[in-house]
């Protein structure tokens, strides 16, 4: 790889020492500068016009004052060049000779002059995507998830990186008439740095070479500023932004949040009470299989808070096919099925003894079985009352359940202390803050992953988890402010009312009860 960039650079040095010469008599040369890849913005009768390519630039300074400066700057600049007069514009020249198109800019002063040469060429090729290799890293390792936008740039390594599993991002940029837009979903944030040990500048190598590799591969640039841009990509949103030796990747895989309610535990309670059972909606298996699917663990999180409120409820589970298939298969099927949301309620903490389950197969059809809407209703999950539901449990800060994978670092309580509350639309009509005294009792979690702390669990992710979890036990949502959520309990179970607050960071979150004196 380094020998190939470094043959990417020699033509440039070789071209560099047949420059003619360009030191005015008596002035005296600075440094010589050039690059392979860089951007001239020469000004025309249209505005300024942007040129890419090679360049060489220098400065030179006299002793005295030069007269007639500008007028024997360009005839010697144009000798130099073995140029036309009418190849020169005011301050720039262009030109054409045997390499190719060649711009010439120049600026003088009463003692000075510089100026810069470029002859317009492509960038070199460090980009590549998609790339299947391990990611290079500067000095620390990160471990980030795959990306087909994520490259592999010669030249280049890793040197800060960050992904969580969840986050909203606000980007300003001009698009369908908004200039705001907030992105949801997987977040990337990723910054290269340059290992070469070379004076070249890749700003514009890198955000060219990469706009045009996502590009091939189906992208399009929402807005362009040259070095920096905005690109769409699938359900994917993308921001880049180079520099002079380091660029920057943000990228936001844009997807639907998973966690949602189906049904409060007070809608169940009601309907079992009126009814004596009730179909739970959103409960999904493989197919032919009595295997719950993942998206089900949103039905069932609302039958187990009903179970925890109400500690003397028993309930039982039935399970229900349509009519397609043998009937002692699906009668088996139902029974199995039945059994299995029976045990995910017993896995999240529930007593055995409160529960128990039904397979009916084909047997009671809510819909017809002559079409394919009719047989997805009936095939369904009803839970049904036994006994009991009139003794409800207090709500306490640890009855509010954990976000899955939580293990508890502390447990804290205080006697008459405060807590402020956030006030914020939507969820107020006025934005303010609000004390409130009482006893308070923290409790602090840590998400865990392969043993350690799982900072991809983001402080969206745990916000958005509890603002769903919170509607399971009758709390109201009061504002946000930051990481934090403040939320309202009217009554605990015993009259009580509890004013609390969900901190979040990343993989990790306080959960704040105040009982209100």
């Amino acid at each position: 790889m380094l020998f190939r960039l470094l043959l990417m650079i020699l033509p440039l040095i070789v071209e560099a020492s047949e420059l003619p010469n360009l030191n005015y008599p008596n002035a005296k040369p600075g440094k010589l500068k050039y690059q392979v890849y860089n951007k001239l913005d020469l000004h025309t009768k249209s505005g300024y016009v942007s040129h890419y390519g090679k360049t060489w630039s220098q400065k030179f300074t006299f002793d005295a004052e030069l007269k007639d400066h500008k007028s024997k700057l360009k005839d010697f600049f144009i000798k130099a060049f073995n140029i036309n007069k009418n190849d020169f514009n005011k301050k720039f020249a262009t030109f054409q000779k045997n390499e190719g198109r060649y711009y010439l800019k120049i600026n003088s002063y009463a003692r000075s002059y510089d100026y810069v040469l470029m002859l317009e060429n492509s960038y070199p090729n460090v980009i590549h995507l998609p790339t299947e290799q391990p990611y290079k890293m500067e000095k620390k390792h990160f471990d980030i998830p795959q990306n087909i936008l994520i490259p592999d740039v010669e030249g280049f390594a890793i040197r800060r990186a960050n992904y969580v599993n969840y986050n909203e991002v606000t980007w300003y940029y001009k698009h369908n008439g908004n200039t705001k837009h907030i992105h949801k979903g997987r977040h990337w944030k990723i910054d290269f740095a340059k290992t070469l040990k070379d004076s070249n500048s890749y700003r514009y190598i890198l955000a060219h070479d990469y706009k045009t590799k996502i590009k091939s591969l189906g992208a399009v640039i929402l807005e362009d500023k040259d070095e920096s841009f905005i690109f769409k990509f699938n359900n994917t949103y993308g921001k880049f932004n180079s520099y002079e030796n380091t660029f920057s990747l943000e990228i936001v895989e844009e997807e639907v949040f998973v966690q949602s309610l189906i049904l409060t535990p007070d809608a169940i309670k009601t309907e079992l009470d009126k009814s004596g059972k009730i179909t739970l909606e959103g409960i999904f298996f493989d197919f032919d299989k009595a295997t719950l699917k993942p998206q089900s663990h949103k039905a069932i999180l609302p039958a187990v808070t009903l179970l925890q409120r109400y500690n003397d409820l028993e309930l039982s589970v039935h399970g229900y096919t349509d009519s397609k298939g043998d009937d002692g298969y699906n009668l088996n099927l139902s029974h199995n099925r039945a059994k299995a949301v029976m045990e995910a309620i017993i896995a999240e903490g529930i007593k055995s003894s409160r529960l128990s389950y039904k397979g009916h197969g084909e047997d009671d059809p809510v819909a017809n079985n002559e079409t394919e809407e009719g047989r997805a209703q009936n095939r369904r999950v009803e839970l049904h009352k036994e006994r009991g539901g009139n003794k409800s449990s207090i709500i306490t800060i640890d009855f509010i359940k954990p976000i899955k994978d939580s293990i508890v670092t502390a447990k804290r309580s205080y006697k008459d202390q405060q807590l402020t509350t956030y006030y914020s639309k939507p969820y107020s009509k006025t934005k303010e803050t609000k004390t409130f005294k009482g006893d308070l009792e923290v409790l602090s979690y840590d998400i865990i992953k392969n043993g350690k702390r799982d900072k991809e669990f983001s402080r969206k992710a745990i916000i958005k988890n509890y603002a769903n979890i919170l509607e399971l036990y009758n709390a109201k949502i009061l504002g946000l402010y930051g990481d934090n959520l403040s939320f309202e309990i009217p009554d605990r179970g015993d009259g009580k009312k509890i004013y609390g607050k969900i901190e979040a960071y990343e993989g990790s979150y306080n959960i704040r009860f105040l009982i209100q004196e």
